[in-house]
């Protein structure tokens, strides 16, 4: 009697945002022995470099899914294999996208009565991709536009008195 390969449907999380965790994983495993199937199944998966040629029953694990951590925005290939106890296998493998991160950034401004000194920092937070959470005044530069359409920079905040808009790039 030959042995028939194992098969499984591979799913990704594909559309995941820069910053999240990409996963794959074997679903619907299926033999036709129920020596194979009661022996349970081993897998294989790698990103973007097929190194699952290589794998055996032996040498693979018993997880049907994977974790490769963040990945950089763009197109991936996810590849996987399914391994019965005889080393019967099929193979597989599927496009995982990784989307860009929308980086977010909430400028609080100083208040108060220009006296002719440039007000301090204002107070800022960029959050986005890879968990930035960046909330030192410092590492940005603040633009005042509003009296006269003239824009002032952090380092030139305005001396006359008028509403302006603070933007932190």
């Amino acid at each position: 009697m030959n042995n028939v390969a194992p098969t499984a449907t591979l799913g990704t999380n594909s559309g995941v945002t820069y910053g999240d965790a990409a996963t794959a994983n074997l679903t619907a495993a299926f033999d036709p022995s129920t020596a194979d199937t009661t022996a349970l199944f081993h897998y294989a998966f790698s990103i973007d470099t097929d190194t699952t040629g290589t794998a055996t029953y032996a040498n693979s694990g018993t997880s049907s899914s994977t974790d490769f951590g963040i990945l950089t925005a763009g197109a991936h290939t996810v590849y996987s294999r399914i391994i019965d106890k005889d080393d019967g296998f099929t193979p597989y493998s599927v496009t995982l996208t990784v989307n860009k991160a929308t980086l977010t950034t909430i400028v609080t401004a100083n208040g108060g009565t220009y006296n002719g000194s440039p007000f301090p920092y204002s107070t800022v937070q960029a959050t986005g991709a890879g968990g930035l959470n960046d909330t030192n005044p410092s590492n940005f530069t603040f633009l005042y536009s509003g009296t006269g359409s003239t824009v002032y920079s952090s380092a030139t905040a305005p001396t006359n008195s008028g509403t302006y808009t603070v933007t932190a790039i």
